[in-house]
């Protein structure tokens, strides 16, 4: 660090606990440091406003120069100890901020790596890598797990490599769509549920008027002396439909033959994958974690790189088992009993005619949603179970609050995409994407969620001002509460 740690401590605590509830910063609390003890372990309590926005700008300028055209290596080394020293001689001991403290530690491990920077080792410094305390472990040339600490355990996330063409650095994609118990998992341990529900509809169980399957429901409580409960947590739904939808609960599925044998559709639980959310909440989950929401481009190269091991039937898609359900549906209306639609709740693209006749031919013998990790590995995932977001935001794109994540989407709603099919949707090709408005995404659709990306080093050669860039995507601000 650009100073010794007892001198920035006492710098942390004389400046910081002057500062106490004068900014939005999301940070920890300062824990007392034994000599000697790594920066890494300093927490921080929040420092002031406008502390936190010089910091900021000085991650933004360092982006910036980095990315410039042939900055050389010296050149590269330079910037980063200015960068060090400037957050350095920031008051109220910035610099041993957690976030902060990820930053540079991984910028340093880069700066003394000898590597070129193509290994698969490389993930382990960049993307979740850089959350404190996460291990990584390399499972073969492209594929890489990380074990991060959490509020219930291990959090566990797994990538893969994609290629990209024309020389471009490769993504690291998420293996599954997130769960939505990894997506409770990451809010509970690195952002927070008021949070959420401001950019996510909070609704308690009885005002639920969501159309179509159902994965979760919000768990709410009431503060001591508050006027108002408050949602706290995510719990499975107690069914996949809405009772108020429902002819009689015995008429909802067909009974008899292949239902009762394969136990169709069983219960929701929160190992599918989190569904029913706006782009803003699965950006803001991403970003918790160091990573971002591939874009349009690298969800085709993916597919392109897992379609020869697709099989229909290993994924789940609108297929027969969804058909029987369809008819059923008919022949109750047909009876004069009022059903929902078995694609109710469904993204649809816009002007595109969908026809409920037209399935898959292959039966993967599930109905709803299925857990993230039943299928067959990438091409499985990809293909089916929910449709996903996809956007390409800029590079250095604020998303350090709810309310910077609501202002980057807006300027960018014509990047908004949905990729792939899905369990309910249309019969498409998986590796195509369509277009969706930002006002009706943002209202959540039953099969559509979300993966986590992070950028990789660009194969082959490579500088260290490229490597050193790697590490800022997407920028890691400090985080903000509004």
């Amino acid at each position: 660090a650009a100073m010794g740690a007892s001198a920035g401590l006492a710098r942390a605590e004389s400046g910081l606990n002057a500062a106490v509830g004068s900014m939005g910063l999301v940070t920890s609390e300062v824990q007392p440091a034994a000599p000697g003890r790594p920066a890494s372990e300093v927490a921080a309590q929040p420092a002031p406003q406008y502390v936190g926005e010089r910091y900021n700008d000085l991650l933004r300028g360092l982006r910036s120069s980095l990315t410039k055209p042939s900055v050389s290596d010296d050149a590269a080394r330079e910037l980063i100890s200015s960068f060090v020293a400037d957050v350095g001689a920031l008051p109220g001991g910035v610099i041993y901020l957690r976030e902060v403290d990820q930053t540079i530690d991984g910028l340093r491990a880069l700066v003394e790596s000898k590597a070129a920077g193509s290994t698969p080792v490389d993930a382990g410094r960049i993307g979740p890598g850089l959350i404190a305390g996460a291990t990584h472990e390399v499972l073969d040339a492209e594929h890489v797990r990380f074990e991060i600490p959490a509020s219930g355990g291990g959090l566990v996330l797994e990538f893969f490599k994609v290629p990209m063409p024309g020389g471009s650095a490769p993504v690291w994609m998420g293996v599954n769509e997130v769960s939505a118990k990894q997506f409770t998992e990451i809010v509970r341990s690195f952002g927070g549920f008021e949070e959420l529900q401001t950019i996510m509809p909070a609704f308690r169980a009885d005002e639920d008027e969501r159309t179509g399957p159902r994965v979760w429901q919000w768990v709410w409580t009431r503060r001591a002396g508050a006027g108002e409960p408050i949602a706290q947590d995510l719990a499975p739904a107690a069914a996949w439909l809405r009772r108020s939808e429902l002819a009689n609960a015995d008429e909802v599925y067909p009974t008899g033959g292949v239902w009762e044998a394969q136990g169709v559709p069983g219960l929701p639980t929160l190992e599918a994958p989190m569904q029913h959310l706006p782009p803003d909440a699965a950006v803001y989950v991403a970003q918790l974690v160091r990573c971002r929401l591939p874009s349009e481009s690298e969800w085709r190269a993916a597919w392109a790189k897992v379609r020869d091991g697709f099989e229909p039937s290993k994924a789940n898609l609108r297929d027969q088992t969804w058909a029987v359900q369809r008819d059923h549906v008919a022949a109750k209306a047909a009876a004069g009993r009022r059903m929902p639609s078995a694609s109710s709740g469904a993204f649809v693209p816009t002007l595109e005619a969908d026809s409920d006749r037209e399935v898959w031919d292959s039966n993967d013998g599930a109905l709803w949603l299925w857990p993230t990790t039943a299928g067959s590995g990438p091409a499985a995932s990809i293909a089916g179970n929910v449709s996903e977001f996809v956007v390409a935001l800029p590079a250095d794109a604020d998303v350090s609050s709810v309310l910077a994540i609501r202002g980057v989407l807006e300027a960018s709603a014509d990047k908004l995409k949905v990729a792939g099919c899905s369990a309910l949707g249309p019969k498409r090709d998986p590796g195509e994407s369509a277009g969706v408005i930002l006002s009706e995404a943002r209202e959540g659709f039953a099969d559509v969620g979300f993966r986590l990306a992070f950028s990789g080093v660009r194969e082959g050669p490579s500088s260290l001002a490229e490597r050193l860039a790697t590490t800022l995507e997407p920028l890691p601000l400090l985080r903000r509460s509004n």
